[in-house]
C-alpha cells in the first residue's frame, strides 16, 4: 500500500473538515413518512482541507498521485485527523491547485492545494 510521501507537509489540522458520508436510503412511501434503512454496513467519511506546497513538494506531489497512484485510482496510507491512527485513503476528486507565490522558478514557486479525500472503512 502506498503512503503519503514523508517529504511533503502532513495532514494540515486547521481547515481540515470531515464528514460521514451518507449511509441511510430513504424511500418514500404512498402516505405516512419515507422508511428509512442503513445502506452500507462499513461507511466512508469526507475529509476535504487545503495545504501549501512549494514548487519542489508540488513536483513530489505530482509524482506521488500521477504514477504511484495512478491519477487517484489507487488508495494510499496517512495519518487520521481525528484519532491520528493510520487509516486508509482515497481521492474523491483531482487535486485543485492555485499559484500563491508565483516566481521565476517553478521550484521557487508556491502552491495551494484542495484535497478531497475520502476515508476509507
Amino acid at each position: 500500500m502506498p503512503i503519503w510521501p514523508v517529504t511533503l507537509p502532513q495532514l494540515a489540522l486547521v481547515g481540515a473538515a470531515t464528514q460521514d458520508d451518507d449511509a441511510v436510503l430513504r424511500t418514500s412511501m404512498d402516505t405516512g413518512p419515507a422508511s428509512r434503512r442503513r445502506r452500507y454496513t462499513a461507511i466512508s467519511q469526507s475529509l476535504s482541507f487545503r495545504m501549501v506546497f512549494t514548487g519542489v513538494q508540488r513536483a513530489t506531489f505530482d509524482t506521488f498521485y500521477r504514477t504511484t497512484l495512478s491519477h487517484g485510482a489507487l488508495s494510499f496510507d496517512w495519518t487520521d485527523p481525528v484519532d491520528d491512527a493510520t487509516v486508509t485513503m482515497a481521492f474523491k476528486e483531482p487535486p485543485k491547485f492555485s499559484v500563491v507565490v508565483g516566481d521565476a522558478t517553478p521550484a521557487d514557486r508556491i502552491w495551494q492545494v484542495t484535497l478531497s479525500l475520502e476515508i476509507q472503512p
